[in-house]
């Protein structure tokens, strides 16, 4: 491995191998608390300098979390608070993380134009992340490519898995979340899974976020009474917010071990005094299912609104919403106001016109792919990529991370004249009829006919399927026709 300053100003911790793929690994031994993996403390040999701060293919095992709500006695990944030089940038890919209160702590660094990369990463049952900078102007802060796997929210003043507060750009790109764990002593009356507030451009695109974990303890207090508030994602002061094509589907329940918790407030948006929020051709479906018999009094809404002007400054369109299974079914909320979906576009005609309230058609609640077309998305030129770099359709695109591809071909046997030939469609999708012309005027309706070539020679075939929903595929091949084999008779003496 390799540790130190280079001769173009960056420090950097960077593990290789012979084949230069390799990893470093570094491991808490610390059993205290507030222990760091990598931490900046006060080196006389790079104090003052502008050195950047690169990590990369390196594990990083921090001390299990402690679920403190003091900073001081939690377990930290890596701990840059505050930064003792003034980097340019602090560039962490292609990492490991474990375990941790936070895997990435930046915090009050008061340094101005710099650039946090956090890409391509794999967080493992490992902490949150939260970066705020006390000087916001010119810090940028990337978040793209990384999987999050069980991933533990922090007990601190603002709850979250990633919080974000002060700077220029923020953009959260092409992320997987599976797996959002609330511990008992984590778990506090005013939670936000992502939390972002100051900030002035603001890109979500493309996510997958997915299932929450309500671990051990609370199944040791059955007849515990909680009245928490939960904020999917909470937007507090913030200017041109950029929400597309971002898949969330989160079980929330006790069908997945939460507690029989009395008045349980949980809203998908929390927002706040924000400016300008696009929000579009996204999927969200948060379906508080029950244990067989039991029953939670809980209140679940999309939008909560702090004030009549952030209705106005949202723009939401295009977009799949459910929530299932509790009392009570109010899509928004503004001090005493409840809508349901139809009152929301109803009352307010400029908001979710063509959006839709409706289970979405993912495979499962694991796999998010699209089990079929949801092509009822507004073109967006700032994603031209679905998760997986397909490229999204111009005129209707689909509705979440996944662009849906359906698959459509024919095969045939028997290429002689004069014998039959058999043509087989092969589609990933249910087909509701075909038209076939088999390049020598003769036509057929069936989904899987037999023709028969009187003549030798390439045909053009040609097959139009019309799909479930009334959208048509053109499919066209050649194919060559032989001669019949003519007959030989040997005689023998």
């Amino acid at each position: 491995f390799v540790f130190g300053i280079d001769r173009t100003s960056h420090l950097f911790f960077e593990g290789k191998s012979p084949d230069n793929t390799g990893s470093l690994t570094i491991t808490s031994t610390e059993t205290l608390v507030g222990s760091s993996v990598i931490k900046s403390t006060h080196p006389t040999n790079i104090s003052g300098n502008d050195y950047d701060l690169h990590v990369s293919n390196c594990t990083i095992n921090a001390a299990p979390p402690f679920f403190s709500d003091e900073i001081d006695t939690m377990s930290y990944g890596i701990n840059l608070s505050p930064l003792h030089f003034n980097p340019d940038s602090v560039i962490l890919s292609n990492n490991i993380f474990r375990g941790g209160d936070f895997s990435i702590y930046l915090i009050d660094n008061s340094i101005s134009q710099i650039t946090y990369k956090i890409t391509n990463n794999q967080f493992i049952s490992a902490g949150s992340i939260a970066i705020v900078d006390a000087a916001s102007v010119g810090t940028s802060c990337i978040i793209q490519g990384n999987n999050f796997k069980n991933t533990n929210i922090a007990y601190s003043n603002e709850l979250a898995i990633i919080s974000i507060s002060a700077g220029t750009e923020f953009s959260l790109i092409d992320n997987v979340f599976d797996g959002i764990n609330y511990n008992f002593l984590s778990f506090k009356l005013d939670a936000s899974v992502f939390n972002f507030s100051g900030i002035q451009n603001i890109k979500i695109y493309n996510n997958i976020i997915k299932n929450i974990n309500y671990n051990a303890p609370f199944a040791l207090i059955p007849n515990l009474v909680l009245g928490p508030l939960v904020n999917f994602f909470k937007f507090t002061v913030n200017e041109n917010v950029k929400f597309y094509h971002n898949s969330i589907y989160i079980p929330f329940g006790n069908e997945n071990g939460f507690i029989s918790a009395e008045n349980v407030s949980f809203s998908g948006f929390k927002l706040y005094n924000n400016q300008n929020l696009d929000i579009k051709n996204n999927i969200f479906a948060f379906l508080q299912g029950n244990k067989p018999g039991e029953t939670v009094n809980s209140t679940a809404r999309v939008y909560e609104f702090n004030s009549a002007t952030d209705i106005t400054t949202l723009q939401s369109d295009n977009n799949i919403y459910f929530v299932d299974n509790h009392t009570n079914n109010y899509f928004y909320t503004l001090g005493s106001s409840n809508y349901d979906f139809n009152q929301w576009q109803t009352t307010y005609p400029t908001q979710d016109q063509n959006s839709y309230w409706e289970m979405p058609n993912v495979i499962s609640k694991d796999d998010l792919h699209l089990s079929q077309d949801c092509n009822r998305g507004t073109p967006i030129a700032l994603v031209p990529l679905d998760f997986e770099g397909i490229t999204r359709s111009t005129l209707t695109p689909d509705i979440g991370a996944y662009e849906y591809i359906t698959f459509t071909n024919f095969e045939y046997i028997g290429t002689c004249q004069l014998m039959e030939t058999v043509f087989n469609i092969v589609s990933t999708v249910q087909i509701q009829s075909a038209l076939w012309n088999f390049g020598d005027s003769q036509t057929s309706t069936e989904l899987e006919p037999v023709h028969t070539y009187t003549n030798a020679g390439t045909y053009t075939v040609t097959l139009t399927v019309t799909y479930m929903d009334n959208t048509t595929k053109t499919i066209s091949k050649q194919i060559t026709i032989y001669d019949k084999p003519t007959q030989t008779t040997i005689l023998h003496n």
